[in-house]
């Protein structure tokens, strides 16, 4: 049934997107990155409270969780043709708006970038705002 397919898609990217790498280096140093810094859960923040190797690490495993969900969602329903965009799209909502740490992410540009690397067409067009 192609409604469960979708809805697992979706859940798969937005648990995905709920995964912040600067968050988990944040509280490793002791930091809570919600409350220090410039409060937002990203990779510029991460490089302001906790060092360059952090930025780094966790601007490429933002980049990398789109790409995880698309590819993820696409091998396990290479019939649903929405399967990639559908994940990485969740994920992408995770990213924003992550239940699991009851803040907002302020930049998307890493997460909605990466959900552009496996597609064509569908992806390219709504991250955008025109076709590539």
């Amino acid at each position: 049934m192609p409604i469960i397919k979708i809805i697992v898609c979706c859940l798969i990217g937005y648990l995905l997107g709920n995964f912040s790498p600067a968050y988990l280096f944040g509280r490793l140093k002791g930091y809570d990155i919600r409350k220090e810094g410039s409060g937002n859960v990203g990779a510029t923040n991460a490089f302001l409270l906790v060092g360059k190797h952090a930025f780094f690490i966790t601007a490429a495993l933002d980049i990398l969780k789109a790409f995880a969900a698309w590819k993820i969602c696409e091998l396990l329903f290479p019939a649903l043709r929405l399967a990639g965009p559908l994940g990485g799209a969740a994920c992408v909502i995770g990213h924003m708006y992550p239940a699991l740490l009851g803040s907002m992410a302020e930049r998307v540009w890493p997460v909605s970038g990466a959900w552009r690397l496996p597609g064509t067409g569908s992806g390219s067009l709504f991250c955008s705002g025109r076709p590539s």
